[in-house]
């Protein structure tokens, strides 16, 4: 759940917007614990893409910072909407971990199993791999026909 007061300010920008989505997401009451290359990977962006969205929902009080990210600590962050301070009901089921809700957003064009990196042609390390050695093989074949 996205507040209104989130959506519409015009101060920021869309992938703001999608980054508190995902704070939203992962949020325990109204703090949250998130590493930026978590939050990075599921958005298919750069770290520093992702730190400039906290900064400027910072700026625009949307997000508090509660505890300074340290070294091999991950950051917490206060969601100040008021729709998050509210207690959680006890009915309620636990939410699953972030990465199970959000998959990544990269596909691979060949095999289409779900992937943190693609290469130019779209395609994932394995299946790059396996075209490499295809025409390792194939130079070979030539070579010594």
């Amino acid at each position: 759940m996205i507040p209104e007061a989130v959506l519409v300010d015009s101060a920021l920008k869309n992938i703001d917007v999608r980054v508190f989505g995902l704070l939203a997401c992962a949020r325990r009451k109204q703090f949250a614990t998130v590493g930026e290359r978590l939050l990075a990977s599921r958005l298919g962006v750069d770290r520093r893409t992702v730190r400039a969205s906290i900064t400027r929902l910072t700026a625009s009080a949307h997000l508090k910072l509660t505890e300074p990210n340290a070294p091999g600590r991950r950051a917490r962050y206060e969601l100040t909407s008021p729709a998050f301070a509210g207690k959680a009901s006890a009915s309620a089921p636990t939410a699953p971990a972030l990465s199970q809700r959000i998959r990544p957003a990269l596909k691979c064009a060949k095999c289409h199993a779900p992937t943190r990196w693609l290469a130019k042609t779209g395609w994932c390390r394995s299946c790059m791999s396996e075209l490499k050695v295809r025409r390792i093989v194939r130079d070979e074949l030539r070579a010594t026909a």
